[in-house]
């Protein structure tokens, strides 16, 4: 496929006697918004930790724009491209908005701990560098008026969102977001689900895992459904919805009314 900038081919994954990923196929084209649901236990969040590198694979391979990726360390991974966030953010609370997104730029640049101490001219440059494009990505992001903001301070959507620009400040081709709208209210969600959108019409492909339905119909121009560690559909959003399978595994066996609900 000339437009898959990720491919994962019979992902296997064990714990244990504990099967996570069950001979997964899966596919993701350059450019879209590209959804995986499925119920508890579904495999969804091991997936997401085979592409990152967190875990080994027990077999399969996964390719990013045609080259493998299996093995790599994940900063190896994440410097070819594919970046991922968690569910729970986990940010330099002492540090303002602004730091945590420095401090993401320095880990992607790759700076070295005792260069970084010499006050050079090249260094001072760098930094101011790095601070322009860290208030760029808050300007996207929508937090510039909060660059000075203590982190620890921040609502929970918030963080959510500094997050993104922090796993945005390594300049991912493939962004994978792991539930970017969990615990948010209403209004959070919205704006979780434009900025998203803005990811995407920057160039960024992305897959999320979500377990708010209304978000992954309104986002996902494709979804993945995942049952045992294993697809069961994949398809359009309208094809996702009229599957039956679907409906028993996830969405629930009362058919039509929990189809329309989501």
């Amino acid at each position: 496929m000339s437009d898959c900038l990720l491919q994962a081919k019979g992902l296997c994954m064990r714990f244990g006697g504990v099967i996570a990923i069950d001979g997964l196929n899966l596919s993701v084209k350059s450019g879209e918004i590209h959804g995986l649901i499925g119920p508890n236990g579904a495999g969804k969040t091991s997936f997401f930790n085979a592409c990152s590198g967190r875990y080994p694979l027990c077999g399969g391979e996964i390719l990013l724009q045609g080259q493998p990726i299996s093995g790599l360390k994940p900063h190896q991974i994440a410097a070819k491209g594919l970046v991922r966030t968690f569910q729970h953010v986990t940010l330099f609370k002492g540090f303002s908005v602004l730091g945590n997104l420095m401090v993401g730029l320095h880990l992607s640049a790759g700076h070295r701990y005792l260069a970084s101490l010499w006050r050079g001219k090249k260094q001072s440059e760098r930094e101011a560098a790095n601070r322009d494009k860290a208030l760029e990505i808050l300007e996207f992001i929508g937090l510039s008026q909060i660059a000075e903001q203590s982190a620890q301070t921040l609502p929970h959507g918030h963080q959510k969102m500094l997050g993104i620009g922090i796993a945005l400040a390594a300049a991912p081709r493939l962004l994978l977001l792991d539930e970017p709208c969990a615990g948010m209210n209403s209004a959070e969600a919205r704006q979780m689900i434009d900025l998203v959108r803005r990811i995407r019409q920057s160039g960024i492909t992305l897959m999320l895992i979500e377990h708010n339905m209304q978000v992954v119909m309104d986002l996902c121009e494709r979804i993945t459904v995942l049952s045992f560690g294993q697809c069961i559909a994949q398809g359009t959003p309208q094809d996702v919805r009229a599957n039956a399978q679907v409906r028993r595994a996830y969405l629930g066996s009362a058919g039509q009314e929990a189809s329309d609900a989501a």
